[in-house]
């Protein structure tokens, strides 16, 4: 399967506290992903970069192949 999605090294802070570190995922296309962890964990962060909505403070977001 293709990957419609290619984070690499994202970082993201609030108020210089870091809230969201991932070093690569990769995210296919027709495939169903969860994601879990605590409160505070990163994962609303991380859905507002899949949809464009944040921007990462470090890393890239690829997109079909295109970097975002």
């Amino acid at each position: 399967m293709e990957n419609i999605y290619q984070l690499n090294q994202l970082r993201f802070y609030y108020n210089d506290k870091p809230a969201l570190s991932l070093d690569n995922i990769q995210l296919q296309a027709g495939k169903t992903t969860a994601l879990i962890g605590a409160n505070g964990s990163g994962k609303s962060t991380l859905l507002n970069m899949l949809a464009f909505l944040t921007s990462p403070a470090q890393g890239e977001i690829l997109f079909n192949g295109q970097r975002v």
